[in-house]
């Protein structure tokens, strides 16, 4: 089993906000929005070989929007709730923060101001910030125009799994592949439990135990680029909806 590191508070977060953001401010300003998002994720719990609970997966997305006309650079976070055909990744009922990078940290930070008592939030807040610099400076740098989610798998008492049937497009796609295929082939042992791709198995989310992210799957931090960004912010990926945009902490005028 593998946890994640915690990054503890020191005055180099502080020291880096006021290089990297702080002394930028005006530049930034001056040239307005970047149209690129920055995506990564934090994990508040425990990672087995690269699986982590997705009810224990913050993803964070950190982007420019105009808000009343004034810059602002847009660190959200969400989390993941199963649905009868799958799972959704974000949405306004499953925001569970929203900062402004351009806002100077603080200790106990609350509103729009991050916490400088949550230091691995505003390290990985930078972090994306330094790589949408970087692909903005440079576009020809490889991004994507839509999120790369990780693997998901659905979990299953022994019992339960003996019954369960393929099911879904992407099983149907599969089966055109290898004819000869079924649930099976693709089982794994998840914490000693039999566990398939949720793609194939979303069906029988009522029956499920839990749902499992494979991290190694997925880029710790990814940059994604188009115009309007709510357009790659939203949408459907397989058994996935997701949606980084709305928000249940600002109004529909700061909307990407």
């Amino acid at each position: 089993m593998n946890t994640i590191t915690e990054i503890r508070a020191s005055p180099g977060l502080p020291a880096r906000w006021r290089g990297q953001v702080a002394r930028q401010r005006r530049c930034r300003e001056a040239a307005g929005p970047r149209h690129l998002a920055g995506i990564g994720y934090l994990v508040n719990g425990p990672i087995y070989d690269h699986l982590v609970d997705v009810r224990r997966l913050v993803i964070v997305v950190v982007h420019d929007q105009l808000r009343n006309g004034r810059l602002a650079t847009r660190v959200a976070g969400y989390t993941a709730a199963s649905l009868p055909w799958g799972l959704k990744i974000g949405g306004r009922e499953s925001n569970r923060f929203e900062k402004d990078l351009l806002r100077a940290p603080v200790q106990g930070g609350c509103g729009q101001r991050l916490n400088l008592d949550q230091p691995e939030l505003l390290a990985l807040a930078l972090q994306l910030d330094r790589q949408l610099t970087r692909h903005a400076k440079h576009p020809h740098m490889p991004g994507r125009w839509k999120p790369r989610w990780p693997q998901f798998w659905a979990t299953f008492e022994p019992e339960t799994a003996l019954g369960l049937q393929g099911d879904g497009p992407e099983f149907e796609a599969l089966l055109r592949r290898h004819p000869r295929s079924d649930l099976r082939s693709q089982e794994r042992a998840v914490l000693r439990m039999p566990a398939f791709p949720l793609e194939f198995a979303s069906h029988a989310w009522q029956r499920c135990v839990m749902v499992m992210a494979d991290l190694g799957t997925m880029p710790k931090r990814q940059v994604i680029g188009a115009q309007p960004l709510a357009r790659s912010l939203c949408g459907f990926s397989g058994a996935i909806e997701y949606d980084l945009v709305h928000s249940r902490f600002s109004s529909a005028a700061d909307r990407v």
